[in-house]
């Protein structure tokens, strides 16, 4: 993670999703999590204090905006399964904050097959702007503007591959 604000999200599903296990540097690197609810149109925060935390636990699937106070790049490194069933998620007309769900750099409009949608954001940790977005990488999250509440459902990040050898 850069200096400054990232966006992000979990590229596999996490053996345990606590943020204390997944970013244990958190409180010598990390100010906060934020996660977007469109529902309610607001953030919910992890601080590293139990008193104000409003989760806990990290999700695939989701995307985060993270806050690293370090003054140098923090590497982490997120181990755990590819999923081996589809995500599905609702979203809700305007904009939501996705995490990406692929393991190698995929097309927006592959990514986002089926969601009714008129931009895609990245966030440019270099100089804190929202370029568009046309590539969905790997642990990214990114602002998409849905046009009509719908359903995600993105493909798998690899489809499984079951092969024959038939020796006649």
């Amino acid at each position: 993670f850069q200096p400054g604000w990232n966006f992000f999200s979990l590229p596999v599903i996490p053996n345990d999703g606590a943020v204390v296990v997944l970013l244990p540097s958190f409180a010598q690197n990390f100010e906060q999590i934020a996660r977007f609810e469109p529902a309610t149109n607001s953030f919910k925060h992890h601080v590293g204090n139990p008193k104000f935390n409003d989760f806990t636990e990290l999700e695939y699937g989701v995307g985060y905006q993270l806050y690293c106070k370090a003054g140098s790049p923090v590497t982490v490194t997120f181990t755990g399964k590819v999923p081996t069933q589809r995500l599905s998620q609702p979203l809700a007309a305007g904009w939501n904050l996705l995490g990406s769900s692929v393991l190698a750099n995929t097309a927006v409009a592959t990514w986002l097959t089926g969601v009714p949608y008129t931009d895609v954001r990245e966030h440019n940790p270099a100089d804190n702007s929202l370029p568009i977005a046309t590539q969905a990488k790997p642990g990214k999250a990114y602002w998409v503007r849905v046009t009509a509440s719908s359903t995600w459902t993105p493909p798998l990040p690899r489809d499984p591959v079951t092969a024959f050898a038939y020796d006649g």
